[in-house]
């Protein structure tokens, strides 16, 4: 399910729209568990990026590193970017390698990157309201699919489970 977009308009922002959508995940958690009593997370708040090594970097010289700290930010690269990477790199970043991401191949976003090229041709000659609109079709009809996908996913679990138990 996608939660925010951004509309990168220059590749050379690029750290902007990931400094900026971390600190809107962050807060939001900070933000509710105050509000709620909940406290601190447990766990930690792994962001797979292709660049994490040098992002984390970027993330201590910035006003996020007091909510970064605080959110337990675990910086983790993504199985298929990580063999570009060097060995120590790949030791310390590489989803593989890290006990808590568990199975996950923190791709996600690659995999939907290469879903939504398929609007490319149709919104590069559109003017921003119409393409802002194209980009919200695609992004309610991808919702949708997701959302059947996982029902879909958790329902044959939940099957299996039952057969393999005897319940």
């Amino acid at each position: 399910m996608v939660l925010v977009v951004c509309d990168m308009v220059q590749s050379s922002e690029l750290a902007q729209y990931l400094l900026a959508l971390l600190h809107l995940f962050m807060g939001i958690e900070k933000e509710d568990r105050e509000c709620n009593n909940k406290g601190q997370l447990r766990g930690s708040l792994a962001i797979a990026y292709d660049i994490a090594c040098k992002f984390s970097k970027t993330i201590a010289r910035s006003p996020l590193k007091s909510l970064a700290q605080w959110s337990s930010y675990l910086p983790v690269i993504g199985t298929m970017h990580g063999y570009a990477h060097k060995c120590l790199c790949q030791l310390l970043f590489l989803m593989l390698y890290i006990v808590r991401c568990g199975l996950e191949d923190g791709e996600g976003d690659e995999r939907f990157f290469s879903s939504s090229n398929s609007l490319a041709p149709i919104t590069r000659h559109q003017s921003a309201f119409h393409c802002r609109r194209a980009i919200s079709e695609f992004l309610y009809y991808k919702d949708i699919e997701t959302y059947a996908s996982t029902s879909k996913f958790l329902y044959e679990n939940d099957k299996q489970a039952l057969a393999i138990t005897g319940t």
